[in-house]
């Protein structure tokens, strides 16, 4: 019983406890910065990325451990079931001419030695370390690119699912005006003032707007599951989004401003490729040269007429080798020079690749300059349209509650204040995202 009613107090102490905490889960947000952060941290291709270069770290560490002494031990165990014969001159019979077959040795030989090498001098090592170091920098460019690839994605699914939220808010406002012109139409249709045809079109014209909205909140989630899905989080996961379309940051842009690409990571990544290249045709040629190695090789053998598993009285006979190897490449069937060949093919692809990224880059960031310019005109015009919208909107209402505004003006004014709306935080949208295409062409997007 003392245990029950300590459990029955436990659980009354830590339910508000968990409550809370299930409440904070519920109202959970992510601004953009958090959603890109996410990203960076759970995007399942930034994670293998990030791998590839662990991997490529360890590869450092394979090459560098072929320069390192190498150390290997041996033992072994042998049973001449037949001791093998040797023929030898006849010295003791006098007769030197003729053989006489003898068996040397005993049929149980223990043995037991260790070498160690070190290499001295090899050029294709020198090389080979240089070319594991830049494949090591090759996947940091390409770690970096893929973090700027998941940044520019998430921030547009991101901008996406807000410009649908926005709609909705907008929707709601309108129906929040409708709802306020179709009381003072169905006040003034009771006074006499108003037809009753007016008062159904704007009834119908709310029904229609809320037929939107109903619309618009199931394209929400399908916007917010691109969104999880770009950031590396599970769909069944609750996500609110915080934040509004900031245009306080908009980089201002000359027109006179030349394309600079070398800030980005894939011209960066290309430069690093031609580096590769340049080492791997350096290390063909690097083969060339003779290669020096020296060696320590200790061993002992222990002879025995019987089989011993342990025998401390076991005699061992040592030896020890100290020595040099030079290698000296002569001829490999032109194996080298096909290879070398090939390095500078290869060579002049990434130099063409680079080329070519040069020119498309070109063409991206002028496109995206164009669009980027013409999306900030754009949103101020729009932002004008709204404003003016909104005279006419408010003008429009002063004169319906006095009864002289008609139908027509009632339904057009909050038309086009409707439409200035959406298409001004399109024009915000829009903006935005043509805001993070040119930073991402020009390699400054964070």
């Amino acid at each position: 019983m003392k245990s029950l009613k300590f459990f029955q107090v436990c659980f009354f102490a830590l339910f508000p406890l968990a409550m809370l905490h299930a409440q904070k889960t519920d109202t959970l947000a992510y601004s953009v910065e958090e959603c890109v952060q996410y990203a960076l941290e759970n995007h399942t291709d930034l994670k293998n990325v990030k791998l590839d270069e662990k991997i490529n770290q360890e590869k450092v560490y394979q090459v560098r451990a072929a320069g390192l002494p190498q150390i290997n031990g041996e033992a072994q165990y042998q049973y001449f079931a037949e001791i093998p014969t040797t023929l030898i001159p006849n010295f003791f019979g006098g007769r030197p001419n003729e053989y006489i077959p003898v068996q040397f040795g005993v049929p149980h030989n223990w043995s037991a030695g260790a070498t160690a090498s070190q290499l001295i001098f090899s050029g294709s090592y020198i090389v080979g370390l240089q070319a594991a170091k830049t494949v090591t920098e090759l996947s940091r460019k390409n770690t970096k690119r893929q973090e700027n690839e998941i940044r520019a994605t998430v921030q547009k699914a991101f901008y996406t699912a807000l410009l649908t939220q926005e709609n909705i808010k907008l929707i709601d406002l309108n129906l929040i005006r409708l709802d306020s012109t179709l009381r003072t139409l169905t006040e003034l249709q009771k006074a006499g003032y108003a037809d009753k045809i007016a008062v159904d079109r704007i009834q119908v014209a709310k029904n229609n707007l809320e037929i939107e909205r109903q619309k618009l909140q199931n394209a929400i989630q399908l916007t917010l599951n691109i969104l999880k899905f770009q950031m590396g989080m599970d769909t069944n996961t609750p996500l609110k989004l915080k934040g509004t379309f900031n245009l306080e940051n908009m980089p201002s842009i000359s027109t006179n401003e030349k394309p600079d690409y070398t800030q980005r990571p894939e011209y960066q990544l290309l430069q690093t490729q031609i580096k590769l290249s340049q080492l791997s045709l350096k290390a063909v040629r690097a083969e060339y040269l003779p290669s020096l190695a020296g060696f320590v090789s200790a061993s002992a053998n222990g002879p025995n007429k019987q089989f011993y598993f342990f025998n401390y009285d076991q005699r061992w006979y040592p030896a020890v080798i100290i020595g040099a190897k030079i290698t000296i490449p002569i001829f490999d069937g032109l194996s080298k020079y096909s290879r070398a060949n090939q390095a500078k093919l290869e060579k002049q692809k990434a130099e063409n690749s680079l080329f070519r990224f040069t020119q498309a880059a070109d063409l991206e960031i002028a496109n995206a300059r164009t669009n980027y310019l013409n999306a900030l005109s754009t949103l101020e015009i729009q932002k004008k349209n709204l404003e003016l919208a909104q005279n006419v909107y408010n003008t429009t209402q002063i004169k319906n509650a006095s009864g002289k505004a008609s139908y027509l003006e009632i339904t057009d004014a909050d038309n086009a204040l409707k439409t200035a709306q959406i298409n001004y935080y399109t024009a915000q949208y829009e903006a935005i995202i043509a805001k993070i295409d040119y930073l991402k062409a020009t390699g400054k997007l964070n």
